[in-house]
């Protein structure tokens, strides 16, 4: 399944609904921050992801998450390795453009290697998910199409307390002119961004791109 703001929430709730009734299902979902998996939800079928991330954490302390302990870069080979079985792939796509192709829109990770690894290939076409450069899916390459118009996912911000306040101090203090940085999304990456406004030309490696970076870009920081 598509994970974090392309997780394809109408699918996923189908999945949840009528998991029970057909018995001996497997999902994987990177990470997820829908609150749609709770214990009770997941029941019906076993879930697995790269970690306890997001909305996922909870499943962990009642045993209900299976973890694979990968980098993000390693789950499209192991997909397409089968390591990760991929019979359906479930995801989210804007709607088609002129050329009937449609955009994976929020995401670009692994979902294309699902997409060609899978046997059915559902997908949740979001008429409020934009059309972006990146990797395409075709209309002849979808099994079935649902049209559905609902917000996408979003990430909520990492909650900053006096703890993560004096760890992004810490590290700020490291990050000169000329600097690049690695970053992801949370609380202690968003307190740090959040400080160095008065920086020169950073450059920045990231895999997830939150608000703090986008305003860093903004600024002139990021160059």
């Amino acid at each position: 399944m598509g994970q974090a703001c392309g997780e394809p929430t109408t699918l996923v709730e189908a999945l949840i609904e009528q998991s029970p009734g057909i018995g001996g299902l497997s999902a994987f979902i990177a990470t997820s921050f829908s609150g749609r998996f709770t214990p009770a939800a997941v029941s019906g079928f076993s879930l697995a992801s790269m970690g306890a991330i997001g909305a996922l954490r909870s499943l962990t302390k009642e045993h209900r998450l299976g973890v694979i302990p990968c980098h993000v870069s390693q789950i499209a080979p192991m997909i397409e390795a089968g390591t990760i079985g991929c019979d359906v792939a479930f995801v989210q796509v804007s709607p088609a453009d002129a050329n009937g192709d449609h955009s994976f829109g929020l995401i670009s990770d692994h979902v294309r290697a699902a997409v060609t690894k899978a046997r059915v290939v559902v997908a949740e076409v979001n008429e409020q998910v934009p059309f972006t450069h990146g990797e395409l899916l075709p209309a002849a390459e979808i099994d079935v199409a649902v049209q559905v118009s609902r917000l996408p996912v979003e990430v909520p911000p990492g909650r900053i307390g006096a703890t993560e306040e004096a760890m992004a101090r810490h590290a700020a203090a490291y990050v000169e002119d000329g600097s690049v940085i690695q970053t992801g999304v949370g609380a202690v990456p968003d307190a740090l961004l959040r400080l160095l406004h008065d920086r020169k030309d950073l450059g920045v490696h990231s895999g997830m791109l939150g608000d703090g970076l986008v305003e860093l870009v903004e600024a002139g920081v990021v160059t």
